[in-house]
């Protein structure tokens, strides 16, 4: 989740009203994790404290609107800049953090269809769509793993294991 909250923060142009909420939350999580807060933070040139005390007393609600705007102008951007295999990929995982698996998967077949042999993003897709209930596709994702793994691998098991899971119960009566 951290990593996801900071690439939602680097696409964020300066002076964003709600980067200061996304990058608070970055320093929060960053800080309960022991992790090093300035690898996740954005550099932004207009980011001022005051803008981080004005967010941090925003309701969780606001919050939330905000990131939900965010990822609008996101998902917004990215119907002009349709070949951006990256803002797919960040647009997915922003879907994800906020519990919307069939918009993650959306976003991770768009951003396959530009890279379609992406390891990670055909795991992740498959994670999408079978959260989705969308086992045909997560399935199809999952083969197409199976496909550059070393038979001989615990990750090709675990991805055999997940079609195993995947496929129809017998639910003769």
């Amino acid at each position: 989740a951290l990593e996801q909250w900071s690439t939602l923060a680097m696409d964020a142009p300066p002076g964003t009203p709600w980067l200061p909420a996304v990058t608070d939350r970055i320093r929060q999580t960053a800080s309960e994790l022991g992790e090093d807060i300035e690898d996740y933070l954005p550099a932004q040139p207009g980011q001022t404290r005051d803008n981080v005390a004005v967010a941090a007393n925003l309701s969780p609600e606001e919050q939330q609107d905000m990131i939900r705007s965010m990822i609008g102008r996101l998902a917004s951007r990215l119907e002009s800049e349709p070949d951006n295999v990256e803002g797919w990929r960040r647009l997915a995982q922003s879907y994800e953090v906020l519990g919307e698996p069939d918009h993650a998967a959306e976003a991770y077949a768009k951003a396959l269809a530009l890279e379609p042999n992406h390891l990670e993003t055909l795991l992740r897709a498959g994670l999408a769509a079978a959260s989705a209930q969308d086992r045909t596709a997560a399935r199809g994702y999952f083969e197409r793993l199976l496909g550059f793994l070393p038979k001989d691998s615990d990750a090709y098991r675990t991805v055999s294991e997940a079609i195993g899971r995947l496929n129809p119960v017998n639910t003769a009566n």
